[in-house]
């Protein structure tokens, strides 16, 4: 067992920690500390793989109190999990030391979502606004930025599906100057977005709907469903050429660093952290390659 106080030393040290909060879905959208990621203790076995793939890493639990961390603690040592500690007395201990608690789910994404806002500023629209522009035939270019998979569960008719980065990526196959209108599920993705393209393309008219397909229900408006998502536009070799050129630029504007393929073996070899790679192409180009 490890005192609340020691355990969110931890948390805000610089070694890297797995922060498991053992409760279910309800309790832990109602209040859980940030960063706390949702592991269910039932399911606990099936997926801890993918949410601690190294057995060395220092692995916090959190429980409601009642003792299922240290029946978790057991099960993922003999699953080979070196270092397991339950945070004594669970939840209600958080709770009574004062410390931050947040409500609903993924805070992290959605914190980065406000400040993005408070910090940029990017321009937003209403789903009335956006309504008349859509009857009165406005031309623009109107972007879903999730993935394909949300995208076909509910969209606002008319919208494409093209997630964020895709979006800077491919403006070379947009050849005019209409405004770009972007939405989300809710606003966190669309203003990221939104916010994201105006640092790379400053010269480009975007803006984010507000509250995305939520907002557009609250407005009294019908969703789409079972929506196929377009194949994302193809870029020439000129298209290709300027995106390339404008990833330098705002790579070099930010400070941005690359790392070579010996430091990735490098990398690769430290069995000390958790490496993860993430492929960011499209799953067509990620298929070809």
């Amino acid at each position: 067992m490890i005192d609340v106080g020691k355990a969110r030393e931890m948390l805000h040290g610089r070694d890297e920690v797995a922060f498991l909060d053992l409760r279910g879905a309800a309790p832990f959208s109602e209040a859980h500390p940030l960063f706390a990621t949702p592991g269910n203790f039932g399911l606990l076995e099936a997926e801890i793989g993918e949410l601690v793939p190294r057995l060395g890493t220092r692995i916090l639990l959190l429980d409601a109190g009642d003792g299922v961390s240290e029946a978790a603690q057991v099960l993922l040592a003999g699953l080979g999990y070196t270092d397991v500690r339950p945070i004594d007395g669970g939840h209600l201990a958080w709770q009574a030391a004062g410390f931050p608690l947040y409500s609903g789910v993924h805070v992290p994404s959605k914190t980065l979502g406000e400040l993005t806002e408070i910090a940029f500023k990017p321009d937003v629209i209403g789903p009335d606004e956006l309504a008349r522009r859509l009857a009165g035939g406005t031309e623009m270019y109107f972007f879903d930025v999730r993935p394909a998979s949300e995208h076909g569960k509910m969209r606002i008719p008319g919208s494409r599906c093209l997630p964020n980065g895709e979006t800077a990526h491919r403006l070379g196959a947009f050849e005019n100057d209409d405004p770009i209108v972007l939405t989300c599920a809710g606003r966190t993705r669309g203003l990221i977005g939104a916010a994201s393209l105006r640092l790379v393309a400053p010269e480009r008219r975007v803006v984010a709907l507000e509250d995305g397909t939520q907002g557009w229900v609250l407005s009294g408006r019908a969703l789409e469903r079972g929506a196929v998502a377009d194949r994302f536009p193809s870029l020439d070799d000129q298209a290709m050429a300027a995106s390339r050129a404008r990833a330098d630029a705002f790579a070099d504007a930010h400070g941005i660093q690359f790392l070579d393929r010996a430091a990735f073996e490098v990398w690769a070899q430290d069995t000390a952290r958790t490496l993860y790679l993430f492929d960011v192409r499209s799953p067509e180009e990620a298929d070809a390659d």
